[in-house]
C-alpha cells in the first residue's frame, strides 16, 4: 500500500509545474490571488478564475474583473455595474448589479409610493422582478421593461426604506 504524499512543494500536473503544498492527504492549498490574478486560473487566460479576497470568502472572476462571491454563511453574490436610481427620495443608495440587490429610500421620501431604477445594461426581454420592502415587511409590486425597474407599494415608503429586489430573465 502507497503511503499518502506530504509536504510537496512543487506538484507537476499535465507537465506543467504547480506551486503548491499538500499539508495532508487530499488537501492542496493555492496561492488566494486576485480579481486579476486568480489563485486558481488557466493556462491561456490568467485573469478568469477563482481566487478568495479573505477568509472564508470564495470569489470569481472573468476578464481581471470579480464577477461573484460566496461569503461564509453560503449566500451567493452577482457583482457588476449598479444601476442608477430615478424617482426614490433626496439621495437614495443602491448596492447590486441589474439581477440583485437592495435600493435604500433616500430623504424626504415619506409619502413615496413608488421608486425607480435604470438598468445599468439593457435585456433581452423585461425580466421577471421581485422586491420586498424589508423594513416594513412588505412584498413590494414591480413593473419592468428591458431598460429599467420600478417599485411600487400598496403602503408608502419612507425614508430609509430597504427594498430587496431580484430581477430572472435573458440578457
Amino acid at each position: 500500500m502507497k503511503k499518502p504524499l506530504r509536504n510537496l512543494s512543487w506538484l507537476a500536473l499535465a507537465g506543467l509545474l504547480l506551486m503548491a503544498a499538500v499539508w495532508q492527504p487530499g488537501v492542496l492549498l493555492i496561492p488566494p490571488g486576485a480579481a486579476g490574478a486568480p489563485g486558481l486560473a488557466f493556462q491561456n487566460d490568467a485573469d478568469t478564475g477563482l481566487w478568495s479576497s479573505g477568509a472564508n470568502t470564495l470569489n470569481f472572476s472573468t476578464g481581471g474583473s470579480e464577477r461573484a462571491r460566496i461569503d461564509s454563511a453560503g449566500h451567493l453574490e452577482s457583482l457588476g455595474t449598479a444601476p442608477s436610481l430615478g424617482a426614490c427620495g433626496t439621495s437614495p443608495s443602491i448596492v447590486g448589479t441589474d439581477v440583485a440587490g437592495k435600493v435604500t429610500v433616500g430623504g424626504a421620501g415619506a409619502g413615496l409610493t413608488s421608486c425607480a431604477l435604470t438598468f445599468a445594461g439593457l435585456w433581452t426581454n423585461a425580466p421577471a422582478c421581485t422586491g420586498v420592502n424589508e423594513t416594513q415587511i412588505l412584498f413590494t409590486k414591480s413593473v419592468s421593461t428591458t431598460t429599467g425597474l420600478t417599485f411600487d407599494t400598496a403602503a408608502t415608503m419612507a425614508t430609509g426604506n430597504v427594498i430587496a429586489y431580484q430581477c430572472i430573465g435573458r440578457r
